[in-house]
């Protein structure tokens, strides 16, 4: 039965004493509903912690003004998702600490707050995740085209708003867009 730092081991004499934080293997006596049994244990745990300093803080994004994406955020954010708010017109309104912490490992930023969610400047920022530009484009296309229909079906102004609101890399595929209606609550 494993052990972890901080437990007690009992030994095959009888004495007993914390586990070690040092990796090492010795016989063990684990004793389960007062039966015992004789194990090999091997605990891995470092003696100390080897630490990097972060050279920047994290700054959270500001709540929307919109209470109830608000709230959203704030649930969001509280339970540690990795997620974005967008508000009705498909533009980023919050992005979790989570999200944002992930973004900074990766050399990346956020969209800025308000552009459309594939607005060049969100496109720019998906295309700093890819290796492969072709591989990126593909996937961003087929995304475009999949929630496309919703961001269609709510745009006031129709093909020719989402259209403008678009990366123009993605405005040859506004025309093959059917609207079909976003649920009320949805995650994607």
């Amino acid at each position: 039965m494993p052990t972890r730092p901080g437990s007690l081991i009992v030994h095959p004499d009888g004495r007993s004493r914390a586990a070690p934080r040092t990796t090492h293997r010795e016989p063990v006596r684990a004793t389960t509903n007062g039966t015992a049994a004789a194990s090999t244990v091997r605990i891995t745990a470092p003696e100390r912690a080897i630490c990097a300093r972060v050279s920047e803080s994290l700054a959270s994004w500001p709540l929307p003004d919109d209470s109830v994406l608000a709230a959203w955020a704030y649930a969001l954010n509280d339970g540690g998702y990795w997620a974005y708010v967008l508000d009705a017109g498909w533009r980023f309104v919050f992005v979790t600490d989570e999200l944002l912490v992930t973004f900074r490992d990766m050399g990346r930023s956020a969209a800025p707050v308000g552009s459309h969610y594939y607005s060049a400047e969100a496109i720019r920022s998906r295309y700093a995740m890819y290796r492969d530009r072709s591989a990126a484009t593909q996937q961003v296309r087929a995304g475009f085209l999949n929630l496309g229909r919703y961001m269609l079906a709510s745009t006031p102004g129709g093909r020719e708003e989402l259209r403008r609101a678009v990366d123009p890399a993605l405005a040859d595929l506004v025309d093959e867009l059917q609207p079909e209606t976003t649920p009320v609550t949805w995650i994607f």
